[in-house]
């Protein structure tokens, strides 16, 4: 597995290289590793679930609104904090 080009900001390598920053390869093609990758299968199968599907973009707007207000904090964090601890060494 490839891992993917990561883009600098001018000085920025510099700087890493002088504080002695291990930078991580991040793995192409992983998003298990991307939290919202997770948050936008739980809004696609939840719009996917309804009755009536979207007929507009709108509708589609508005049903993206709610599916996203009715995602638990809880459910947020818990991604979030299987991320941390998995960059974590």
């Amino acid at each position: 597995m490839g891992s993917t080009q990561i883009t600098w900001f001018p000085g920025s390598f510099h700087c890493i290289i002088r504080l002695r920053i291990d930078a991580m390869d991040w793995p192409d093609r992983s998003p298990d590793l991307n939290p919202i990758e997770h948050i936008w299968d739980i809004m696609s199968r939840s719009i996917h679930q309804r009755h009536v599907a979207p007929q507009t973009v709108q509708e589609l707007a508005d049903a993206l609104v709610r599916v996203w207000e009715e995602i638990p904090q809880e459910t947020i964090r818990h991604l979030l904090n299987k991320n941390i601890s998995f960059i974590q060494i």
